[in-house]
C-alpha cells in the first residue's frame, strides 16, 4: 500500500512540474498589439534635418508572445550641406541599453557595419502605463516608449519606432 501511493505520489508531482513548466512556457506576456509584430527605427541613412533615430544604427525589435529578438545593423549618419557623411555618436540611456545587449559600453560604428547583429531578448514582458506609454522588460534590455503625435511610439530620446 506505501508503495502504490509513493508511485501516485511521484506521479502527481511529475504532472504538475510538467503543466506549470507548459503553462509557464506558453503563457503570454506581450498584449496582443504588439504580439509577433516588429518595432523597427527608421532607415538611418537620413539627409534632412529631422533626426528620428538617435541610436547610432537601425534597429528592430522582433516581438513573439513571450520572447524577442533584437537586431542592429546600418550605422546613423547624417550628410552635411557639402555632402560628406557624419556618423552620430549616440549617448542616449536607450542608446546605451542597447548597446549593452551586444556587450559595448559605447558606440562604434564599425561594431555595426555592413552586418546584422542578432541577439535573442529571452522571456520578455511588456507593461503597459496607461494607453500611451509602456515598458518592454527582458533581462537584457529594458525600454519604456510612448506614444507620439503622429501614432508611433518613441523611446524618451525621440527615437520614433514603427510597429509593424
Amino acid at each position: 500500500m506505501k508503495k502504490k501511493a509513493t508511485i501516485i505520489t511521484v506521479v502527481v508531482v511529475v504532472v504538475l512540474a510538467v503543466g506549470g513548466w507548459l503553462f509557464y512556457r506558453n503563457q503570454q506576456t506581450i498584449p496582443e498589439q504588439f504580439a509577433n509584430k516588429n518595432l523597427t527605427t527608421y532607415d538611418p541613412h537620413q539627409t534632412d534635418s529631422v533626426m528620428e533615430n538617435h541610436l547610432g544604427m537601425l534597429v528592430n525589435i522582433a516581438l513573439g508572445k513571450n520572447s524577442g529578438q533584437i537586431d542592429a545593423s546600418s550605422p546613423v549618419f547624417k550628410t552635411d550641406a557639402s555632402g560628406t557623411y557624419k556618423y552620430i555618436k549616440p549617448n542616449t540611456a536607450a542608446a546605451k541599453a542597447i548597446y549593452k545587449v551586444y556587450g559595448h559600453n559605447s558606440y562604434d560604428p564599425k561594431d555595426y557595419n555592413n552586418k546584422i547583429n542578432s541577439e535573442k531578448l529571452g522571456r520578455v514582458r511588456v507593461t503597459m502605463e496607461g494607453k500611451n506609454s509602456w515598458t518592454l522588460h527582458s533581462k537584457k534590455l529594458t525600454l519604456k516608449f510612448h506614444k507620439t503625435s503622429d501614432g508611433h511610439w518613441a523611446t524618451s530620446d525621440g527615437t520614433i519606432w514603427v510597429c509593424i
